[in-house]
């Protein structure tokens, strides 16, 4: 095998720059290079998470059952994968940046623009809660608002 594939994860996924970083996922922009170079998100578990076999699991358990959610205002998880013992998964790259940033740059929001955001964001919540999945941390910066200005609920990470 040729060194630059041993320099993939799992021979397949190339980290291009560290987007975000917290107690439960290290998140990273990268690119599939076996679907000519498509970008994707993966996500890592630090190794105090792994080192946790508890909440490993329960990490797992919940990356297993967000599979299942397919909604238009939540990021699609495609896979789950090992790296060595070290899992990580990949997600659908969306164009856009978390609702953190957005709210800094707009400034306070008028009632109309909190519904335009939180109505489609209350809608993927009631169908993961309707699915056994709970979002553990929902905060702004695990909200991605996308180029044309919908939200996308990201990083799940727990189970009911």
């Amino acid at each position: 095998m040729s060194d630059e594939k041993e320099n993939l994860l799992a021979y397949r996924y190339r980290l291009i720059s560290k987007m975000d970083s917290d107690n439960i996922m290290d998140v990273w922009y990268a690119v599939d290079v076996e679907l000519d170079n498509a970008p994707v998100i993966v996500s890592k578990l630090p190794k105090a998470v792994l080192s946790s076999g508890r909440v490993y699991q329960q990490v797992k358990a919940a990356m297993i059952e967000s599979l299942k959610l397919l909604h238009s205002n939540i990021a699609s998880i495609r896979s789950l994968h090992d790296n060595a013992g070290e899992p990580f998964f990949i997600s659908d790259f969306t164009e856009g940046q978390p609702l953190n940033r957005c709210l800094d740059e707009w400034g306070k929001l008028t009632v109309e623009e909190a519904k335009a955001l939180l109505t489609p964001l209350a809608s993927a919540i009631d169908y993961a809660h309707g699915r056994g999945v709970v979002h553990c941390d929902i905060r702004p910066s695990n909200v991605l608002v996308r180029v044309d200005g919908s939200p996308c609920l990201c990083n799940f990470c727990t189970t009911a």
